[in-house]
């Protein structure tokens, strides 16, 4: 099936659950501000709301970082490909491509398609030609 029908019936699944459990939840926090009061329901809320915010954040600086990054750092530590693409999700190949050592191109000193440096003064056209004696 086509993942934006599946999502599609899930958003209206979830518009309808809400829409029968909202009444509960507005009768419950109705009887709740009655007893104890708004100030305190506010209190309640704000530190749920700050649980939230700093579960979030520890879970973010603890998960992965960009697949290639985490590839590369698990390497370095001497994880076999295989590892690296079951703790991560990867597919082997994916790995083994990022891990591939790259060849750095380096430029031969030699003999080019010229007889003499560049910088040879006597070999430049716009100096003075030698004299025959």
């Amino acid at each position: 099936m086509n993942r934006r029908l599946w999502m599609s019936v899930g958003l209206v699944v979830a518009v309808l659950g809400v829409g029968a459990a909202g009444k509960r939840v507005l009768g419950w926090v109705d009887r709740a501000s009655r007893t104890v009061g708004w100030p305190a329901l506010a209190g309640v809320a704000v530190v749920a709301a700050g649980a939230v915010v700093v579960t979030g954040k520890r879970r973010q600086r603890s998960g992965y970082a960009e697949p290639w990054r985490t590839v590369i750092h698990m390497g370095r530590q001497g994880r076999s490909a295989s590892a690296i693409a079951q703790a991560t999700g990867l597919p082997q190949d994916a790995v083994r491509i990022a891990l591939a050592p790259v060849p750095v191109e380096s430029f031969q000193r030699g003999n080019s398609f010229r007889s003499s440096r560049p910088d040879d003064p006597a070999r430049r056209s716009d100096a003075p030609p030698r004299s025959s004696r």
